[in-house]
């Protein structure tokens, strides 16, 4: 199922812009999973899937972010936000290994 950003109180979008930075597309293509968590941050995918719906899906590993990143018709923006931030406004935490 993976992790999405659940948001009470405001949109998915009122979200991201304010505690994420928007990624282009040429920028995503040099942008990996490993440096991301290095930093303290992970991708997010917003996707338009028609009518008024959005999903802001993390990508939580290298396998999730090449899901999201694979081709397909519906429109997508990309963020990147602090792993922190996502916690509080996700379920992150159920997909994070615990490496104790």
């Amino acid at each position: 199922m993976g992790a999405y950003i659940n948001v009470v109180g405001k949109t998915k979008e009122g979200w991201l812009s304010e505690h994420a930075e928007p990624v282009s597309e040429e920028a995503l293509q040099t942008r990996d999973f490993e440096t991301e968590l290095k930093a303290g941050r992970m991708l997010v995918c917003l996707v338009h899937n028609g009518l008024a719906f959005t999903a802001a899906g993390i990508a939580f590993s290298e396998s999730e972010l090449k899901r999201f990143k694979h081709p397909n018709s519906r429109k997508r923006l990309w963020f990147s936000a602090l792993i922190d931030e996502l916690l509080t406004v996700s379920d992150l935490e159920d997909y994070l290994i615990d490496p104790s």
